[in-house]
Protein backbone atom coordinates (compact mmCIF):
# COMPACT_ATOMS: atom_id res chain seq x y z
CA UNK A 1 0.00 0.00 0.00
CA UNK A 2 1.14 3.07 -0.93
CA UNK A 3 0.69 6.10 1.24
CA UNK A 4 -0.05 9.94 -0.06
CA UNK A 5 1.59 11.58 2.52
CA UNK A 6 4.99 12.94 1.70
CA UNK A 7 6.41 12.63 4.79
CA UNK A 8 6.02 9.38 4.92
CA UNK A 9 8.50 6.79 2.65
CA UNK A 10 6.77 3.92 1.28
CA UNK A 11 7.54 2.20 -2.17
CA UNK A 12 7.19 3.28 -5.56
CA UNK A 13 4.68 1.23 -7.25
CA UNK A 14 5.20 2.63 -10.82
CA UNK A 15 4.95 0.48 -14.00
CA UNK A 16 7.40 1.91 -16.14
CA UNK A 17 10.70 2.74 -15.49
CA UNK A 18 11.00 6.94 -16.04
CA UNK A 19 13.37 7.56 -19.21
CA UNK A 20 16.26 9.50 -17.81
CA UNK A 21 18.16 11.76 -20.56
CA UNK A 22 21.52 11.25 -21.61
CA UNK A 23 22.73 14.26 -19.33
CA UNK A 24 21.48 12.14 -16.34
CA UNK A 25 23.38 9.16 -17.74
CA UNK A 26 26.58 10.72 -17.39
CA UNK A 27 26.69 12.58 -14.90
CA UNK A 28 24.86 9.06 -12.43
CA UNK A 29 27.94 7.07 -14.21
CA UNK A 30 30.62 9.82 -13.52
CA UNK A 31 29.94 10.04 -10.06
CA UNK A 32 29.37 5.91 -9.73
CA UNK A 33 33.02 5.74 -10.61
CA UNK A 34 34.28 8.70 -8.97
CA UNK A 35 35.02 11.14 -12.23
CA UNK A 36 34.02 14.66 -11.73
CA UNK A 37 34.07 15.67 -14.99
CA UNK A 38 35.07 18.70 -16.58
CA UNK A 39 32.44 21.11 -18.24
CA UNK A 40 33.48 20.64 -21.49
CA UNK A 41 33.93 16.73 -20.52
CA UNK A 42 30.18 16.50 -19.45
CA UNK A 43 28.89 18.59 -22.52
CA UNK A 44 31.29 16.18 -24.87
CA UNK A 45 29.71 13.16 -23.39
CA UNK A 46 26.27 14.05 -23.34
CA UNK A 47 26.61 14.86 -26.76
CA UNK A 48 28.47 11.18 -27.67
CA UNK A 49 25.85 9.68 -26.09
CA UNK A 50 22.82 11.09 -27.49
CA UNK A 51 24.18 10.16 -30.81
CA UNK A 52 26.10 13.89 -32.03
CA UNK A 53 29.06 12.20 -33.62
CA UNK A 54 29.70 15.23 -35.55
CA UNK A 55 31.27 16.94 -32.55
CA UNK A 56 34.48 14.75 -32.14
CA UNK A 57 35.71 16.14 -36.32
CA UNK A 58 35.60 19.36 -34.59
CA UNK A 59 37.81 18.38 -31.41
CA UNK A 60 41.20 18.67 -31.28
CA UNK A 61 42.87 18.07 -27.47
CA UNK A 62 46.49 17.25 -26.85
CA UNK A 63 48.37 14.34 -24.72
CA UNK A 64 46.29 13.71 -21.15
CA UNK A 65 43.95 15.89 -22.75
CA UNK A 66 40.84 13.47 -20.63
CA UNK A 67 39.35 12.63 -23.69
CA UNK A 68 40.01 8.84 -22.28
CA UNK A 69 38.27 9.75 -19.33
CA UNK A 70 35.22 10.91 -21.70
CA UNK A 71 35.40 7.52 -23.68
CA UNK A 72 34.91 5.46 -20.40
CA UNK A 73 31.80 7.96 -19.09
CA UNK A 74 30.02 7.42 -22.82
CA UNK A 75 30.55 3.59 -22.73
CA UNK A 76 29.86 3.38 -19.79
CA UNK A 77 26.53 5.35 -19.26
CA UNK A 78 25.41 3.51 -22.23
CA UNK A 79 24.42 0.63 -19.66
CA UNK A 80 22.82 2.98 -17.18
Amino acid sequence: MVSRDPDIDAECVCTEPVERTAAERVDAFARSIGVDLMPWQRELATKLLAGDHATLSVLAVGRRGGMRTVRRVVEGARYV
